[in-house]
């Protein structure tokens, strides 16, 4: 955890803040996050993936679509079902996190994206990008009032600027 004396505090996807703990055993560590916004806030790093005790390296999952309902499910082997799993940890954090001011994830994330996340439809065989990580919905049906960004939106300068006007509203 990155401390700051600031009363801001936000739940990061670790691989944003350069944790190899991504399915690939990389990172995806954001300058901004490390050089800029911990001056500002804590910065909690967290990762459903390996919380849950998935290895790293390790084989990828995704977000199926099986009779209308969304399961997260291996890559290269789909009988591997981590949606249990995904959905007791976002359970689990939000009780950690209630007292946190936002959440900064990673983008297309099976388990932690937040908006347009590849669905695969097991009847239609067809992709669609529609999906939330099944973490940060299970998360966000606890604190929807939360604030969340992924990693992509904080490089915009005027996602940014709300993003950070909404912490500062949300500070306890």
């Amino acid at each position: 955890m990155k401390k700051n004396p600031s009363s801001i505090s936000l739940a990061v996807s670790a691989c944003l803040l350069g944790h190899a703990v991504r399915y690939d055993g990389g990172h995806k560590r954001q300058a901004f996050l490390l050089d800029e916004l911990s001056q500002i806030a804590t910065l909690i790093p967290f990762c459903p993936e390996t919380a849950i005790g998935l290895p790293t390296p390790r084989p990828p999952i995704r977000l199926v679509s099986e009779h209308n309902l969304i399961r997260v499910l291996g890559v290269e082997n789909p009988s591997l079902d981590f949606t249990q799993a995904l959905q007791e940890y976002g359970t689990q954090m939000a009780a950690q996190f209630a007292h946190i001011n936002g959440l900064i994830i990673k983008r297309g994330s099976p388990s932690c994206g937040s908006q347009r996340v590849k669905v695969y439809n097991t009847s239609s065989k067809e992709t669609e990008r529609n999906g939330m990580g099944l973490f940060t919905q299970t998360l966000l049906a606890h604190l929807p009032h939360l604030p969340v960004i992924d990693e992509e939106q904080l490089n915009d300068p005027e996602q940014r600027q709300h993003f950070l006007k909404q912490l500062h509203t949300n500070k306890n």
